[in-house]
């Protein structure tokens, strides 16, 4: 955690982005925030909350695109081919002539 920012505030803000995987980018947005190229400066335009506040958004886009790849990647080694599955075409045909 880092001193001057509401760690429930964070987790609750990122709740409502990644869901159950808040605590993990809330730990991702603080290794990141320790470890930033341009840290956060008192003097700066934006107080230390809305800038970790800021770099946690990023980490939840970050966190959400990894996810969603790893997600569709998974689906599509399930999936089967078209050639495999079997189709009952007069089924099909009278389900769609009854429509």
């Amino acid at each position: 955690m880092i001193e001057g920012v509401d760690h429930q505030a964070l987790l609750k803000f990122l709740a409502g982005l990644v869901g159950d995987d808040a605590e993990d980018v809330a730990q991702e947005t603080y290794l990141q925030a320790l470890t930033a190229p341009t840290p956060w400066r008192p003097n700066g335009p934006a107080s230390k909350q809305t800038w970790v506040f800021t770099i946690a958004k990023r980490q939840a886009v970050t966190w959400l695109r990894r996810r969603g790849r790893r997600q569709v990647a998974e689906a599509r080694s399930r999936m089967t081919p078209m050639a495999a599955v079997p189709v009952e075409w007069d089924l099909m045909h009278d389900e769609l002539g009854n429509e």
